[in-house]
C-alpha cells in the first residue's frame, strides 16, 4: 500500500576516466558549477602552519577520485595515483608529484569528515540539481567495512539518491542504537527538494517526516505496511470496495471515477524469474478523509501487487 502527496554510483576502472574527464570539463564551464577544488579549498588544512610540499586540496581531490575509481583504502589510492600519474597531469597541476602514504594519512586523520562530505555533496548537487527530480532515500551497509570496525558491527549509512542517475545527493551515518527514522530528518535538511518527489520505505511513514517534506515544498510517495495498522487497513477497505463496485457496474464505475481511478500493469523478466506488477491509484477527498486525520498531507492512495514466478 502507498500514499502520496504528489498532485552513488559504481563504475568500472575502464569507465572511470571518461566520467572523470566529463566531470572535469563540466567544472571548467563557469556557468555550470565551480570546480570541486574550490569547495575543498574552503576547508581548513589540519596540519601545522609550516610550508607544505603538497596542498591539502590536492590530497582531498586524490581521495575523492580514488574512491570514484573504487579504491577503498589510502594505500590503494596512492598506488592508483602513481600508476595513472601521467593521465592525472593532464588535468591536475601535480607540481611535486604524488604525495606519500603518510601525508595522505595525516590529512585523512585530521580532516573534518562532515565538512568534507558536505563539500562533495554540495558540488554534486550543483552539477545535477536537486529540484524537480525523483529522490530515493534508503539505508545501506558499508561493504567490506565490518573488519575495520572495533566491535565488528556493520556500519550503516543513509543515502539520498537521484533515481535517474544513481548519484548520491546527500548522506548521513546512522549511529549505533538508532535507526533510519531518526536519521531521515537530518538527511532531508541537506538537499533542496523543492518540487521533487521523495520515496521512502515503510519506516518513513511518520507525520514528522512527511510534514518536513511538505514544509520544504517537496512531494512524497510513501509506502505503508502493517507498521501503520489503521492506515493500512483503511486503504485495503477502500480498494476492496472499489473492486466490488467495478465488478458490479463497470461502465458506471468508469464514468463516476473518470480522472480519479487508474490502473497500471507490467510484466518483465528480472534475473531468473518473471515478475508481474499491478498498481491501482485513487484520488478522492471524501474517500480518504479518515487517512487524512492521521496524515493530513495525503492527496492520493495506491495499492500495488507483485507476483514473482520462478523460471
Amino acid at each position: 500500500m502507498e500514499i502520496s502527496s504528489y498532485p552513488g554510483y559504481r563504475m568500472s576502472s575502464v569507465k572511470f576516466w571518461s566520467v572523470f574527464i566529463s566531470i572535469w570539463r563540466w567544472t571548467k564551464t563557469a556557468f555550470l558549477v565551480k570546480p570541486l577544488a574550490e569547495y575543498f579549498r574552503e576547508m581548513p588544512d589540519p596540519r601545522c602552519a609550516r610550508k607544505h610540499k603538497h596542498s591539502h586540496v590536492e590530497i582531498l581531490l586524490f581521495i575523492a577520485l580514488g574512491f570514484l575509481a573504487e579504491k577503498t583504502s589510502l594505500r590503494r589510492i596512492v598506488k592508483w595515483a602513481k600508476r595513472n600519474q601521467e593521465k592525472l597531469k593532464k588535468h591536475l597541476t601535480l607540481e611535486n608529484g604524488i604525495p606519500s602514504l603518510s601525508t595522505f594519512s595525516r590529512i585523512a586523520c585530521g580532516m573534518d569528515e562532515e565538512l568534507q562530505s558536505l563539500a562533495f555533496t554540495d558540488w554534486i548537487g550543483n552539477i545535477l540539481g536537486t529540484k524537480g527530480i525523483h529522490i530515493v532515500i534508503d539505508g545501506k551497509v558499508l561493504r567490506a567495512a565490518t573488519e575495520k570496525i572495533k566491535d565488528k558491527k556493520e556500519p550503516y549509512i543513509l543515502n539520498a539518491m537521484d533515481a535517474a542517475t544513481n548519484l548520491v545527493l546527500a548522506q548521513v551515518p546512522i549511529p549505533e542504537k538508532t535507526n533510519e527514522m531518526t536519521a531521515i530528518p537530518k538527511l532531508l535538511e541537506i538537499p533542496d527538494i523543492t518540487g521533487s518527489a521523495v520515496t521512502i520505505n515503510a519506516i518513513g511513514a511518520t507525520e514528522a517526516i512527511l510534514r518536513m517534506i511538505e514544509e520544504k515544498s517537496g512531494y512524497f510517495v510513501q509506502q505503508i505496511k502493517k507498521n501503520c495498522p489503521a492506515t493500512y487497513q483503511e486503504i485495503q477497505n477502500i480498494f476492496g470496495k472499489l473492486e466490488k463496485e467495478k465488478e458490479a457496474e463497470p461502465e458506471q464505475f468508469a464514468m463516476e471515477n473518470k480522472g480519479r481511478y487508474s490502473e497500471y500493469s507490467r510484466c518483465e523478466k528480472n534475473r531468473e524469474r518473471v515478475e508481474h506488477r499491478e498498481v491501482k491509484c485513487y484520488t478522492n477527498d471524501d474517500a480518504i478523509g479518515k487517512i487524512r486525520k492521521e496524515l493530513p498531507f495525503i492527496c492520493s492512495i495506491a495499492s500495488s501487487c507483485q507476483v514473482r514466478i520462478p523460471k
